[in-house]
């Protein structure tokens, strides 16, 4: 198994429908980045955590997050976009209960 994961791939159907109009072809749009992950132990909770941030930082690139002043709606985009990519990652590579369990709990705190 590779090494590398994509953190990402956002569905029109899982955010589009709560969304305003302006954020539609964003939503439409896949993107995906790559989080290498290759000299990190996922099942210690200091190798989960830096992986966890790298994914967490590579889903508000793929979800275009932004700052500056924003709409509520954008808000609420982009929190339920990053949320979905991170969950999606980490679904990806958490293929063994160990490393499942190490991300689990860096995710939670």
């Amino acid at each position: 198994m590779s090494r590398t994961v994509l953190a990402g791939l956002i569905t029109a159907t899982l955010i589009a429908a709560p969304v305003a109009p302006a954020f539609a072809d964003q939503a439409n749009t896949q993107r995906q980045v790559a989080v290498d992950f290759t000299s990190t132990d996922l099942t210690t909770p200091a190798g989960a955590k830096n992986v966890l941030a790298k994914i967490e930082s590579a889903a508000e690139v793929v979800c275009g997050v932004r700052t500056g002043t924003k709409s509520l709606t954008e808000l609420r985009f982009e929190r339920d976009c990053v949320e979905d990519a991170v969950d999606r990652a980490i679904e990806s590579i958490g293929s063994t209960p160990r490393r499942r369990a190490a991300l689990d709990a860096a995710r939670a705190g």
